[in-house]
């Protein structure tokens, strides 16, 4: 559809209701508007000893001039071409405005089988695809620049995304391959730089590779892709936001170096995870919660040196889990950090950690749990801390005695020790109980080269 020109109008006056008629045509208010905007249009104070014949005469004169120059504007124009599909087709809207032109697939009626995107194309747009269940397969030219969120959403048979060589594609949108669950494998093209919350999530892809213009994989990314079993994360990447992996099929993964956070249950039921390995130098600052929650194969990891802060519930029911590097960079930990732990034997917290304030339920239900050292700084330690850690048999403290929240030992192995040293504070005496253990007192042992003896 073309739209008749402003110029035209003036000369055809029967076409020109329609002409103004059109959305997306100028209208005679946008017209106004320019012409209440000119300081020529706008009303002068007048004078009394002045005539007002010849002002009325400028004044309708510059009215006449500022129509005109108004209409000479270039409108905004929109055609829209119907391309078909194997079968049904999609639409392609081309609309011209302020000088610039944009080609977009805006929309699809019942596309099934094949669509090939014409190469004038610059964008695929919002919803352009959705619902789309028969769409099997989509060549994507090198001329279309972004994906709208939504495009592909829930285009349930689509197994085959083509991106034409040379592709200058930057952003995938939110959404954009949600619930194309027969979709196993994209390649995306090296020039993308965002991709967008939820863009894969319940996708059936089992390998990625993120382009590495990309510096944060946006929330739910590509959780619930159970048949996701490798990605390759560029060193570009500094955020893995919310759930970005949450339910993913991972077995291993490779954090580099310039990811500074793991977000929210980033691997959250991540249940295949075996393997969680960081780049050396890695400038990581933190877990935030969750973050390996319910990752039911993790077998062991390595925090790196620079982490400050672990929150509540990183590692609850990490039922594998058997060995933690804890840096004493550590300052902060949340609540049942390894809560449900049925694997972990034996726990150290480094002598000279800055962690003065143990929160709630850090170890309640580590089943397998036999030995914890709590180093001198601490001076409170919460509520359930080891409750129902059946297995504890001795938690040695190297400092003074802490406060100590309800039920913090209860339900330990019986005749749990609390080994304290001689000279510490606040226990009471060797054999009393304290806290539901008995205190076992220890002593500093030196030896002497001179004299071999102890002392």
């Amino acid at each position: 559809m073309r739209f008749l020109p402003a110029r035209d109008a003036q000369n055809h006056s029967s076409k020109w209701s329609s002409a103004f008629s059109e959305t997306n045509y100028l209208t005679t208010k946008s017209v106004r508007s320019r012409l209440i905007q000119n300081p020529l249009f706008k009303k002068k104070p007048r004078h009394a000893a002045v005539s007002t014949r010849f002002p009325r005469k400028l004044s309708l004169a510059v009215s006449l001039s500022m129509v005109a120059a108004a209409l000479a504007v270039p409108p905004a124009w929109a055609t829209t071409e119907s391309i078909y599909c194997t079968t049904g087709l999609f639409t392609v809207t081309t609309t011209t405005a302020d000088g610039i032109t944009t080609v977009e697939v805006t929309g699809n009626t019942s596309c099934a089988g094949e669509a090939v995107i014409p190469n004038t194309v610059t964008s695929i747009g919002y919803q352009a695809f959705q619902g789309a269940t028969s769409l099997a397969s989509i060549t994507i030219p090198a001329t279309v620049t972004s994906i709208g969120d939504f495009a592909f959403y829930n285009a349930t048979a689509l197994t085959s995304v083509t991106f034409e060589a040379g592709s200058n594609l930057e952003t995938i949108g939110n959404h954009a391959f949600r619930a194309t669950t027969s979709l196993a494998s994209i390649i995306i093209p090296a020039s993308v730089n965002d991709i967008g919350a939820n863009s894969f999530n319940g996708s059936s892809i089992s390998s990625f590779d993120i382009p590495s213009g990309v510096v944060r994989i946006r929330a739910y990314a590509f959780a619930n892709t159970p048949n996701l079993t490798s990605v390759t994360i560029p060193n570009t990447v500094i955020h893995l936001d919310q759930a970005a992996f949450q339910n993913s099929g991972l077995t291993s993964v490779t954090i580099p170096k310039s990811v500074t956070v793991i977000g929210v249950a980033a691997f959250q039921e991540a249940s295949d995870l075996v393997s969680v390995s960081f780049e050396e130098d890695s400038e990581l600052t933190q877990f935030n919660d969750q973050a390996f929650f319910k990752a039911h194969s993790l077998v062991s990891i390595d925090i790196p040196n620079g982490v400050a802060r672990l929150g509540n519930h990183v590692f609850h029911q990490a039922y594998a889990l058997q060995s933690v590097t804890f840096p004493s960079s550590i300052s902060y930990i949340g609540a049942a950090v390894f809560s449900e732990n049925t694997s972990m034997t034996s726990f150290s917290f480094p002598d000279d950690s800055p962690i003065t304030d143990i929160k709630n339920h850090t170890f309640i239900g580590a089943t397998a749990l036999e030995s914890i050292v709590i180093h001198s700084g601490v001076t409170s330690i919460g509520s359930h801390f080891a409750s129902g850690a059946t297995s504890l048999a001795s938690v040695t403290f190297k400092g003074n005695a802490p406060s100590v929240g309800t039920d913090a030992f209860s339900n330990v192995a019986t005749g749990a020790l609390a080994n304290v040293g001689s000279s510490a504070t606040g226990y009471g005496s060797a054999g009393d109980t304290w806290n539901g253990l008995t205190i076992a007192l220890t002593h500093s042992v030196t030896f002497d080269a001179n004299g071999g003896a102890e002392r």
